[in-house]
């Protein structure tokens, strides 16, 4: 009786320290094999994404590109929520609430697309991306950022294109981009950046 009783507590007690939310898997023309997760709300504070199998023969967690969350609500990102997907590259948060500050090194190196859309992100800090040599594009479109940190885009050296179209930005440090050797494209339209005058 014990026994079973220890067990069950045990059960309760892993069940309150991280929810477990399915992902959707599919071939994505354009991306190629993930999977997207929706809803998760502000109690799954651990969450952990698991893939849904059954719906993908012969695909397991290594065989994941992407990962897309969406129409969802949480504060901070779990530390190793994307680690049992040791292969993927590109990682897209859209239209989800709550997550304010972007400050900690939760991408692997081999991420080349990071793209976070009508979010509430506020500030990008100054290990938002660290390590990250192989990304080439960074899209941070419609959000709420105001605040860059001038190091956030230091070890971006392969980065082709950085997009922050759409957000609350006043001014940008003049020498923010300078290791982004590689930067071709540069998207900072509908902010409030002032350009200064040359006298």
């Amino acid at each position: 009786m014990s026994r079973n009783l220890n067990f069950l507590v045990v059960a309760l007690l892993s069940s309150f320290a991280s929810a477990a939310h399915n992902c959707t898997s599919f071939n994505d023309r354009n991306h190629g094999f993930g999977c997207e997760m929706r809803n998760v709300l502000p109690s799954d504070e651990m969450f952990e994404i698991s893939m849904m199998s059954r719906e993908v023969t012969n695909k397991t967690d290594s065989d994941v590109i992407w990962v897309q969350i969406r129409d969802s609500q949480f504060v901070d990102l779990p530390p190793s929520v994307f680690e049992k997907f040791e292969n993927m590259e590109k990682i897209m948060i859209l239209s989800t609430t709550g997550f304010k500050i972007l400050n900690t090194p939760y991408f692997d190196k081999k991420i080349t697309l990071i793209l976070m859309k009508a979010t509430d992100l506020e500030e990008v800090g100054e290990n938002a991306f660290p390590g990250l040599t192989s990304l080439t594009i960074l899209s941070l479109n419609y959000n709420k950022i105001n605040k860059v940190h001038k190091n956030a885009f230091r070890d971006l050296v392969n980065v082709d294109k950085i997009e922050m179209v759409g957000n609350f930005i006043e001014t940008l440090d003049d020498d923010i981009f300078e290791n982004n050797i590689k930067l071709r494209l540069l998207l900072l339209y509908s902010n409030k950046i002032k350009v200064k005058k040359i006298r």
